[in-house]
């Protein structure tokens, strides 16, 4: 199992997310402000169609944040901020909620992020495909103290350098 990739699945609508950190941008630098920034690698995957793409998205301290925002969640906490965004404005996540003991949350994708296919959800399709593209997952609060796990797993192996 690899340890820095995280799924989140909807298997209602036969939806698929991996989310792994690759490296270091740049994995020699050791001092300086570029050297936390993590190539963030998603893979989408929606009824058979598949868009990939790697992107220096995120850096250490933001991937620290989203384990807090799991951790968190899991607790049945409502985190500093239910909508988690950062320096790079291609991927966010939103809590839209928790009903008997159901987390209902958002991920965000946006610029090279962004797939170039509608994901049907709800029953209803965006009007227009410069909407924004969210992708909704519901887990259970252990689930989401796993994902917390795997963050921290991700943040163990790619730490704040400076």
């Amino acid at each position: 199992m690899n340890q820095n990739k995280i799924t989140f699945s909807n298997p209602e609508i036969d939806l698929e997310l991996d989310f792994s950190i690759q490296d270091y941008q740049f994995p020699d630098l050791t001092s300086g402000c570029d050297d936390n920034w993590l190539i963030v690698k998603l893979k989408c995957r929606y009824q058979g169609r598949v868009f990939e793409k790697k992107d220096p998205s995120i850096t250490s301290h933001e991937l620290e944040s989203i384990r807090k925002w799991f951790q968190s969640i899991a607790g049945n906490t409502i985190p500093e901020y239910t909508c988690l965004s950062f320096t790079e404005p291609n991927l966010e996540f939103e809590l839209f909620g928790n009903r008997n003991g159901t987390v209902r949350f958002g991920i965000k994708l946006a610029a090279e992020f962004k797939p170039p296919f509608v994901i049907r959800q709800f029953a209803f399709e965006p009007l227009d495909p410069d909407d924004e593209f969210v992708l909704v997952f519901e887990n259970s609060f252990e689930e989401m103290s796993a994902y917390a796990v795997r963050f921290q797993n991700m943040l163990e192996a790619f730490p704040l350098r400076c």
